[in-house]
């Protein structure tokens, strides 16, 4: 297959949706030689945050001299993203070359007995695993897809750390409709004699993930108590932090990752990095400095224009929506907000309105290109609830035009709602993840 007819291939798998479940995991990468089990592997999952965390992570271990695999999802502009090495997401003639290889594995599983069809998701993990062992990685850092237990990323041995971001609503049809139950999905992917890092703050959902973990005899570092974090100064497109973890404390670091939920995702990075340090990795206090210094990671508070100020986010749930109010109010500083927000159908757009359009001066509705994406009715008819100014756009690329229009050199233009939305908006200006 050539790199149309591979993502074509990748995209008509869709049809076999989401399908929790390791067995068809297991089928395909024992046809490929179980190439899972050939490095090490950190494993991250989280309603919110996992792949702010698995960046920095990345970006810590490749400043230590590391080669490093990095498995996220979705992609959020180019297939691509989701499988990159040494900071290169795979080139478009490797991708092709991979999927053409994996694809006699998805054939071979789908006609076995009792095995159900392998899906997208499935089938591109099992080609990550595959290129990381091509590649010669050190060490691979997985973000889980969804949940945890079932997740794909989740048929991996031992991590040498797992962490959990954090645990709110989110996906309730398939994880389920309490916090204690979607937490113990996600806690899911802790091993037996494992390292534990969370960042959850949510009373019943570490209660949860303290459960599970006396139950595997897992070692548990908790944001907030056995990793301590102090905010510091702040500047133009920066914010400054210390760390205290139980083995080593961290003065004066930076992040160009913006709000204050950044900075306890970066607590929960360090922790992730000390324990994987006690594996016998060769990691310093001033690599951990530089690596969260350089790490980026597009649409998470992006700036991407001055005067006026454009900032897009990915925020794409309740827990999310709250995360970039706080930011809204506490990191950036403006005259008039204006908003523009795409949400998909299937997450409590209702309730991010709630949340994010009572700061708006005015609030513009659109719609990204996905068949998931909520109509312009329907968040129309929530949002007057909670906005008197609300304009409408069909696409994302004419309400971000629309936006930019009406707005002053002094005033702030946001850009959230989904990943989806995220992606069409850098392409306006030319950003490429």
């Amino acid at each position: 297959m050539n790199y149309t007819e591979a993502l074509e291939y990748v995209h008509g798998l869709m049809k076999f949706g989401i399908n929790p479940g390791l067995e068809r995991m297991q089928a395909l990468l024992e046809y490929l030689g179980k190439p899972h089990l050939v490095y090490p592997c950190i494993h991250i999952a989280g309603t919110n945050g996992k792949g702010s965390v698995t960046a920095m992570v990345t970006a810590i271990l490749r400043a230590a001299g590391l080669k490093v695999g990095r498995y996220t999802s979705p992609a959020l502009q180019k297939f691509n993203e989701r499988i990159n090495v040494g900071g290169v997401d795979i080139p478009d003639a490797a991708l092709a070359d991979l999927l053409t290889g994996v694809k006699p594995a998805v054939e071979a599983a789908a006609v076995r007995p009792g095995i159900d069809h392998p899906t997208e998701f499935e089938f591109v993990t099992a080609a990550a695993f595959a290129y990381f062992q091509t590649k010669r990685v050190d060490i691979a850092v997985l973000e889980a897809g969804l949940g945890g237990r079932l997740d794909s990323t989740n048929i991996i041995p031992v991590p040498l750390a797992a962490c959990i971001t954090n645990v709110a609503y989110d996906h309730m049809n398939i994880l389920g409709g309490t916090i204690e139950l979607i937490a113990a999905e996600k806690a899911g992917i802790i091993k037996d004699g494992g390292k534990v890092v969370t960042g959850a703050d949510n009373p019943a959902a570490l209660r949860v993930i303290r459960d599970v973990c006396r139950e595997k005899d897992a070692i548990l570092w908790q944001v907030g108590q056995d990793i301590r974090y102090q905010a510091g100064p702040a500047g133009d497109g920066w914010q400054s932090f210390s760390v205290s973890t139980p083995k080593r404390t961290y003065e004066n670091l930076t992040t160009q990752l913006l709000g204050p939920h950044q900075i306890r995702n970066a607590a929960a990075a360090v922790g992730v990095i000390d324990s994987v340090a006690e594996s016998g990795f060769d990691i310093s206090a001033d690599t951990v400095s530089r690596g969260l210094a350089e790490v980026v990671w597009p649409g998470r508070l992006e700036i991407v224009q001055r005067n006026p100020t454009v900032v897009l986010d990915g925020a794409h749930n309740p827990d999310g929506a709250h995360a970039l109010r706080r930011a809204l109010t506490e990191t950036f500083k403006y005259e008039r907000l204006i908003l523009v927000l795409g949400i998909l159908r299937d997450k409590a757009y209702e309730e991010m309105l709630a949340i994010l359009a009572p700061l708006a001066a005015t609030l513009f509705l659109t719609k990204p290109g996905s068949s998931r994406a909520a109509s312009l009715a329907e968040l129309a008819a929530a949002a007057v609830k909670y906005q008197k100014d609300v304009r409408t756009q069909e696409t994302v690329g004419l309400a971000v035009e629309a936006a930019l229009q009406i707005a002053r050199p002094s005033d702030l233009v946001c850009v959230a709602g989904s990943l989806y939305t995220i992606g069409e908006a850098r392409a306006k200006w030319g950003k490429t993840a």
